[in-house]
């Protein structure tokens, strides 16, 4: 399957074609389709191509699922022999991105109907075995 290593607002993320990563904001609206050009590495059948820093010609489609904001972060501040403590949060935008496209490779989607049904995993319970009390 293909993979790659792209940067989006200065972080770097792996993304494999097909899959959601949750990046940081990029104030898209949902559904719209973005290009990322920015592609340090990527694994096409087996073969690897590293850029220094950036591939040229390679391009990643993705599309914008949702943006929301994420779990909350508590940041902490502390001075030694002042009593100087502080505490303050905040909670980041994100966004969700699907990849769609990477190279000329596309992301196609397999039907609920086309799905092999999986087997249900089946625990085999062991016996209890009884406690012996220890002898001092």
């Amino acid at each position: 399957m293909p993979s790659a290593l792209i940067e989006i607002n200065g972080k770097q993320y792996f993304a494999k074609l097909g899959e959601e990563i949750v990046v940081s904001s990029l104030n898209k609206e949902v559904g719209e389709k973005i290009k990322i050009d920015k592609v340090l590495l990527v694994e096409l059948e087996g073969n690897t191509s590293l850029g220094q820093p950036y591939l040229e010609g390679v391009s990643i489609e993705a599309e914008v699922i949702k943006n929301f904001k994420g779990p909350k972060v508590e940041v902490k501040k502390f001075k030694s022999k002042v009593r100087y403590r502080k505490k303050t949060g905040f909670r980041p935008h994100l966004t969700t991105l699907k990849i769609l496209k990477i190279g000329q490779h596309q992301h196609q989607a397999v039907s609920e109907s086309k799905k092999s049904p999986t087997k249900a995993k089946t625990i085999k319970k062991t016996p209890a075995i009884p406690k012996t009390k220890k002898k001092k």
